[in-house]
């Protein structure tokens, strides 16, 4: 517990930096302040907004089989997420800082019959304690890009506890199953079970959230593309890329969604400083023709957002993030430009790149050349919009799979 002090501090110091705190975050990391659970319960930990999304479909499944879950993640923006996917219907829990103490508290109070964890959230206290207490540990989603194999392979003394804590990795794609084969976990403890975040459905809360968005934007008359989770520098080259843009298409509405909360004075900054009209979305106010910039400074707006632009440019990837999840624009139908770094989501941007619904970019010029084809070429733009919905049929079984996998 040594260091639990320091880590109070920097939680405190990230709270500050956001200008908002959270009803017992600071407890709960410590291993203290837990709501009540349900007895009985399995714990779900998904480590932030995006993940949670990823794993909303699942959570469904498991919900309306009755299954009894207490969710944690990692961040604020994780647990707002909770909050408004399921408002009612599990309890949430910010993940303890991964010291011994902290998560056997957490376990001694949850008492999980299972951990689920998505996608790569592996910590060394937290796996020891459920081997401890005999709790079978289940990896879900499961992806391990080559560059993390590597560096895992050479830690294996931290490595090879933990993986022989977990009792089945359900791998998204070969590759996946490969990597944590070569770090010891062993075949029988492996499956492929494809990506459940194939599984998105446009619920109702979506259509009307995109509904309510929709009378604030007035997007209908003028063309928008949307620039999703950007990170540091991808901003700048969006913006230059609108400033060419603009000459041919002075209606064109750049929406900018950075992806972590903590960034949005510094891309603000940026909008300031382009010379552009440009407005924040925390205004509230309507966006009028005159603006060229929405600053999406709120979050939990990127996935019904995606169903108010014509195109996405989604980010992580110009920046070397390892790209973030082009499937949100799927959903709707849209077309993706991406850079080269996806290899976070490899398979889902294969998949995208090979159907005509994802183009490669490196920076703005690339941007705009890739913007002005899909706005002046209306077959092939349509024929962009079509293959992208279609990417969504090429997984639908994978929530199937895991479902079975569960014994559900």
């Amino acid at each position: 517990m040594a260091l639990s002090p320091l880590l109070a501090i920097s939680l405190w110091r990230k709270k500050r930096a956001l200008g908002k705190t959270a009803d017992n975050e600071w407890q709960q990391r410590l291993g203290f302040g837990f709501p009540a659970v349900n007895p009985g319960s399995w714990l779900l930990h998904c480590a932030s907004m995006g993940e949670v999304s990823a794993a909303a479909p699942l959570i469904r499944a498991l919900l309306d089989r009755g299954v009894r879950l207490t969710l944690t993640t990692s961040t604020a923006a994780g647990a707002a997420q909770v909050a408004r996917l399921f408002p009612e219907q599990l309890t949430h829990i910010y993940l303890p800082f991964d010291l011994p103490g902290n998560m056997s508290r957490l376990l001694r109070h949850v008492k999980p019959q299972r951990l689920l964890i998505i996608e790569v959230e592996l910590w060394p206290n937290l796996l020891a304690q459920c081997k401890k207490r005999q709790i079978p540990v289940y990896l879900l989603n499961a992806r391990l890009t080559n560059d993390s194999c590597r560096r895992y392979s050479k830690w294996p003394k931290l490595v090879q506890p933990m993986l022989s804590a977990l009792s089945h990795v359900a791998a998204q794609d070969q590759r996946d199953a490969d990597n944590y084969r070569t770090l010891g976990v062993s075949a029988e403890r492996i499956s492929i079970s494809g990506n459940i975040k194939f599984a998105l459905r446009q619920s109702n809360t979506l259509l009307a959230q995109r509904e309510q968005l929709a009378t604030q934007l007035n997007t209908d008359d003028r063309p928008t593309l949307l620039a999703a989770s950007t990170h540091a520098s991808e901003e700048s080259e969006l913006i230059q890329a609108l400033k060419v843009l603009a000459t041919q298409y002075p209606a064109l509405l750049l929406v900018l969604v950075p992806r972590h909360p903590q960034r949005f004075s510094e891309v603000e900054a940026l909008c300031r400083q382009s010379g552009l009209n440009w407005q924040a979305f925390s205004s509230g106010q309507s966006v009028d023709n005159a603006t060229q910039i929405l600053l999406v400074d709120a979050l939990g707006q990127l996935q019904a957002l995606y169903g108010l632009c014509n195109m996405a440019f989604v980010g992580g990837s110009i920046t070397d993030r390892g790209g973030h999840n082009p499937l949100e624009a799927a959903l709707f139908g849209k077309p993706v430009m991406m850079g080269p770094h996806r290899e976070n989501n490899l398979q889902i941007c294969e998949i995208m790149a090979a159907q005509g619904a994802l183009a490669g970019v490196t920076n703005a010029g690339d941007i705009v050349e890739c913007t002005r084809y899909w706005l002046s070429d209306n077959t092939a733009y349509q024929l962009a919009c079509t293959s992208s919905q279609r990417c969504l049929q090429s997984g639908q079984d994978a929530l199937s799979r895991t479902l079975d996998m569960l014994g559900l």
